[in-house]
């Protein structure tokens, strides 16, 4: 009998704004975004896949909602449960509605230099 076993990596939240720092620029709006948005955390306390407290169908470091996201993000082959598929997600949400997805958190996040659309180099051609 084989026994299925799953290790979860616990990864510090600096690993991840150093992670984000490099995939999207020092002082992009999308470090701040996942800030704002999850501490930096993919995963709680416990190694689930971190859930939003006002909103539990939003996952992740970057709190993309299941309701609205999961078929579509199932189509790029992209796991928003793993931090890889959650920060690719983001980018392609990024690339083409800018900050829209994270509009509730703009308090938060708004005084980013680099705040807007297209700052990141990603384009809607990149995900088609």
């Amino acid at each position: 009998m084989q026994e299925n076993t799953e290790v979860t990596v616990v990864v510090q939240e600096t690993d991840i704004k150093t992670l984000l720092e490099n995939e999207f620029g020092i002082g992009s709006v999308m470090v701040d975004i996942a800030k704002c948005e999850s501490g930096y955390r993919q995963f709680d306390k416990d190694g689930n896949v971190l859930r939003g407290e006002q909103n539990s169908l939003d996952i992740g470091l970057y709190q993309i909602n299941e309701y609205y996201h999961l078929e579509a993000s199932k189509k790029f082959g992209v796991d928003i449960y793993t931090l890889e598929g959650n920060i690719s997600y983001a980018k392609y949400l990024y690339a083409t509605q800018g900050v829209q997805p994270w509009a509730w958190s703009n308090d938060c996040h708004r005084s980013t230099p680099t705040w807007g659309r297209g700052s990141n180099g990603f384009t809607r051609k990149d995900y088609e």
